[in-house]
């Protein structure tokens, strides 16, 4: 519960901060960088959520397919910032996509960024690689066989000792005095539930290589277009918002309006429920609706969908949620779900869920269980 509470409140944060950034004045230079700099703040006060959950509970990943190419070159920007190393890469334009949480694997390079950084002190390179693998089915392997992407990153440090190499996989072990001990095993926990692995290739003492795989996707990366002028609807539309915070509510009727869209906020599933189907009555369609997972004491997503279902077969619904393990957020179309959004959320999220949702409700038929 803990986690579901933080990422409500960051949800409010991020939100409206964003609400903020579009309020303040251009000229307001130092204003808008302290905006940003909060900005930057909250995400990472959500990904540090993010970390915890998948260590304690094993976040389920909410997947979406990406080009691990973009996810490297951000990580090792980030991790790398204001130290005294450098990166190398070495990633072949052909690289096939692959099907990911991008938060959950940015958490894992960053963690072997992290690592490496540690190891050279003094600076260096990392050399950061990946290509297009595929592997038989063998009996006894550590992957079922097919086409994977292997990303590997290595330094210039010192090595790991032998004494060490089964050891540093396991929670909380660290050899650093300022370090948690749980980076590389949350990482090695994220990779598993991806359906890869990840492991230390090689180490000496003129350094190390750690490897991970993960299974390439069939399927390019879908291509959200905008809205050409201000990225707006074209016309009008109407979006039902479910949630039991009334701060998310709001915040998400506000961010919404921005957006263009005309908001209906409710508090729990048989309100959603009533004002849809009134809506369907009286001819004044929703375009979509947004279900909060989880209302206290009331009905929540799941079974709100379900009833949903049952008036309008085609409602376009996307379902949220503050807790990362939420198996919904990762399986969503098996829900009945059209997309997902996880909180903390922000504008941007926001208006990238919505127009994929309604893209492809558009471009694939109705939901049949």
């Amino acid at each position: 519960g803990i986690a579901h509470d933080l990422n409500n409140i960051l949800t409010v944060i991020s939100g409206n901060i964003g609400l903020a950034q579009l309020e303040a004045p251009v000229e307001e230079k130092n204003l808008l960088g302290c905006l940003a700099k909060a900005s930057q703040a909250a995400q990472e006060a959500a990904h540090m959520s993010s970390q915890l959950l998948t260590f304690s509970k094993g976040g389920s990943p909410v997947k979406k397919i990406v080009r691990m190419s973009e996810l490297l070159a951000k990580s090792a920007h980030f991790s790398l910032h204001g130290s005294n190393l450098r990166a190398e890469m070495n990633i072949p334009p052909d690289l096939w996509p692959t099907e990911v949480d991008p938060t959950q694997i940015e958490q894992v390079i960053n963690a072997l960024m992290i690592n490496a950084r540690e190891a050279m002190p003094s600076g260096g390179t990392v050399d950061i690689s990946a290509r297009n693998i595929e592997l038989d089915d063998k009996p006894g392997a550590l992957l079922p066989g097919g086409r994977y992407i292997k990303v590997a990153i290595a330094d210039d440090g010192g090595g790991v000792p032998v004494d060490m190499a089964t050891k540093i996989f396991d929670p909380y072990f660290t050899t650093k005095p300022v370090s948690s001990g749980l980076g590389l095993s949350i990482s090695f926990s994220i990779v598993k539930k991806h359906g890869g692995m990840l492991h230390l290739e090689q180490s000496s003492p003129v350094g190390a290589v750690f490897s991970f795989y993960l299974p390439a996707a069939r399927a390019e990366p879908a291509v959200v277009k905008t809205v050409a002028g201000s990225g707006l609807p074209s016309t009008l539309q109407r979006i039902l918002v479910m949630d039991d915070e009334e701060g998310i509510r709001e915040l998400t009727s506000q961010l919404l309006n921005t957006l263009g869209y005309e908001v209906t906020a409710v508090t729990d599933g048989v309100e959603a429920v009533n004002t849809y189907e009134r809506a369907m009555r009286r001819g004044e369609h929703f375009q979509a609706v947004i279900l909060d997972a989880t209302i206290r004491g009331g009905m929540g997503g799941l079974a709100t969908i379900s009833r949903l279902r049952n008036i309008d077969p085609s409602v376009v619904a996307i379902i949220c949620s503050g807790y990362s393990d939420e198996a919904a957020l990762a399986e969503f179309l098996q829900y009945g779900f059209r997309g997902a959004l996880p909180k903390p959320f922000t504008r941007r999220d926001l208006a990238d869920v919505l127009q994929r949702a309604v893209m492809t409700s558009k471009t694939e038929p109705a939901f049949v269980r």
